[in-house]
C-alpha cells in the first residue's frame, strides 16, 4: 500500500511546522513563518499530448465530483486524483497526500503502489497517465533522484451556464502545499460552448501575518504594487511557489453557447527545502516572479 502524509491544510510540512501545542487547537503560529524567500512562478509550452487530453476530458465525465471545500463556490466541484483533502463535521480541515519515490532518474519509484491505489479507486487510465507524466515531469525539473515527496492532486471544473454564467470575486489565497503545478486541459472552445478569462493572478503575500485572520478581506494579505498576471499557454502549465506569494483565479464568465465547462489540472508537491532550492536553481532563467 501507498504511504503516505497526513498534514493539516493550513501547513506546507516542511516550511511552515506548527508547534505540536497547538496542532490539537488547529491554530497558526504565524511568528514561526519565513519572512523572506526566493518567490518563484514560471510557464511551459506543450505540456501534454493532445491526444491523451482528449481521452482524459472524456473520462472525467464518468469521475466523482465532491464538495469543493477548498473554494466557497458552488459552480467549482473537485475531482480527486490522488489524496484527499478531508473536513471533519467541527470543520478542520487535513491533506492527505501519498508519498511519490523517485528513482535516480526522477522516475515514479513506486509506480507498482500507485497503479494500485489508482485501480482501487477506478481512476480511468488516461487520468493515471496524465498524473504519472506531470509529476515525473515536475521531477525532471527539480531533479529530484531518490527522493520522496509527498503529493496531492485533483481536477477543478468550473461549471457555467445561464443560470450561473459567471465565477467571480474568487480570493487572494496559497495552496496548502510549497509547490503547484496547474494546467487548464480543457479546450477554451467546446461542443456546449465557450468561456472567457481565468488567468491567474500572483502578488507577495505582506509579512504582517496578522492579516490573514481577517478573512473579510483577503486583499490585505498581498502587496498591491507586486500584482502579476499570467494567461494559462495553449496545452501548457504554470509552476509556482505557495511559501511567499499569494494567487487568485481571474473572473471566469461563458461567452456564448448554453453551457460550458473548464477543467484545471492541479499537482499539489510538498518537497523538502533542499528540493524545492534544487528546483529554483534548475529554473532561474525562466522564473517570472
Amino acid at each position: 500500500m501507498i504511504s503516505e502524509v497526513v498534514t493539516m491544510a493550513t501547513n506546507s510540512y516542511h516550511y511552515f511546522p506548527i508547534p505540536s501545542e497547538l496542532q490539537e487547537s488547529y491554530l497558526e503560529d504565524f511568528n514561526i513563518w519565513p519572512v523572506s524567500g526566493q518567490r518563484f512562478i514560471t510557464k511551459a509550452n506543450d505540456c501534454f499530448d493532445k491526444k491523451l487530453l482528449q481521452e482524459v476530458n472524456a473520462d472525467i465525465i464518468g469521475m466523482e465530483c465532491v464538495p469543493n471545500t477548498l473554494v466557497g463556490n458552488r459552480n467549482i466541484v473537485r475531482v480527486p486524483i490522488l489524496g484527499e483533502h478531508l473536513t471533519t463535521k467541527l470543520g478542520d480541515s487535513a491533506l492527505h497526500a501519498p508519498v511519490i519515490s523517485f528513482d535516480e532518474n526522477c522516475q515514479i519509484e513506486n509506480k507498482g503502489e500507485l497503479k494500485d491505489y489508482f485501480k482501487e479507486r477506478k481512476t480511468p487510465e488516461s487520468v493515471s497517465e496524465l498524473f504519472e507524466g506531470a509529476v515525473e515531469n515536475i521531477a525532471n525539473n527539480g531533479g529530484w533522484s531518490k527522493v520522496d515527496i509527498p503529493v496531492l492532486s485533483f481536477f477543478m471544473r468550473y461549471l457555467l451556464n445561464d443560470e450561473n454564467p459567471i465565477v467571480k470575486n474568487l480570493e487572494w489565497h496559497r495552496d496548502p502545499n510549497s509547490l503547484s503545478m496547474t494546467s487548464v486541459i480543457s479546450p477554451c472552445k467546446q461542443e456546449e460552448g465557450e468561456f472567457s478569462g481565468g488567468n491567474l493572478l500572483f502578488a507577495e503575500r505582506t509579512k504582517d501575518f496578522t492579516k490573514y485572520t481577517d478573512r473579510s478581506n483577503s486583499q490585505n494579505t498581498v502587496l498591491e504594487n507586486t500584482i502579476k498576471e499570467f494567461s494559462y499557454p495553449e496545452n501548457g502549465c504554470l509552476m509556482f511557489e505557495n511559501l511567499w506569494s499569494h494567487h487568485k483565479v481571474a473572473d471566469i464568465e461563458k461567452v456564448s453557447g448554453d453551457s460550458c465547462e473548464r477543467v484545471l489540472f492541479s499537482i499539489f508537491a510538498n518537497p523538502e527545502p533542499a528540493q524545492f532550492d534544487s528546483l529554483i536553481s534548475n529554473n532561474k532563467a525562466n522564473n517570472l516572479a
